[in-house]
């Protein structure tokens, strides 16, 4: 059920993006749970927080792809790491993956897209600077240190919720089923 959904949202996605270069091509979908895509000749974004072989440009080329993102009416909704590539040829170009958290507007000019799309596109560009924060720490203007800073409050919610609530509650599970030992005291 669930793989359904993220399948046709994907696949709207990149049925919107279909002239970008730098997102693969929508192929077709075999059946509701699957999409297929084109090959892209790409190596894969640096693990942790590498400041070296990335070049700066990069992040200027993937802002580019983003913005163009938001003006067809849509986000990404999922800018990390694990959903970058760069190209094989020219490493400081960008291959976006992953597009099963973005919005997709019909137009950009309906009410909800209105009221939505600074809030999503805000998102975006707190997690773009995140990630040139990590990976080029050099190339940020003292305009996105201040941005990155000024991040909103929701941002840091769902932190919050994983590591005070979530996990605590899980491990006391854990405890209680006989699964997880019991915390040595100090």
């Amino acid at each position: 059920m669930i793989g359904a959904r993220l399948a046709a949202r994907e696949a709207r996605a990149l049925e919107r993006l279909d002239a970008l270069a730098e997102v693969p091509r929508l192929l077709g979908r075999p059946d509701k749970c699957s999409i297929e895509m084109s090959y892209m000749d790409s190596i894969p974004f640096p693990n942790s927080k590498d400041t070296t072989s990335v070049p700066p440009t990069y992040f200027d080329h993937l802002w580019g792809v983003v913005a163009q993102m938001h003006a067809l009416g849509m986000n990404h909704g999922d800018i990390r790491r694990k959903n970058l590539l760069r190209d094989a040829k020219d490493t400081s170009r960008p291959v976006v993956l992953d597009l099963t958290q973005s919005f997709t507007f019909s137009s950009s000019k309906s009410l909800v897209a209105k009221i939505m799309m600074p809030w999503l596109i805000r998102v975006d560009r707190i997690k773009f600077l995140q990630l040139k924060a990590d990976h080029a720490p050099t190339g940020m203007t003292p305009g996105e240190v201040a941005e990155l800073e000024d991040r909103p409050i929701h941002m840091g919610l769902g932190r919050f919720l994983r590591k005070k609530i979530y996990r605590p509650f899980k491990h006391w599970r854990q405890r209680a089923a006989g699964t997880r030992p019991a915390r040595k005291r100090r």
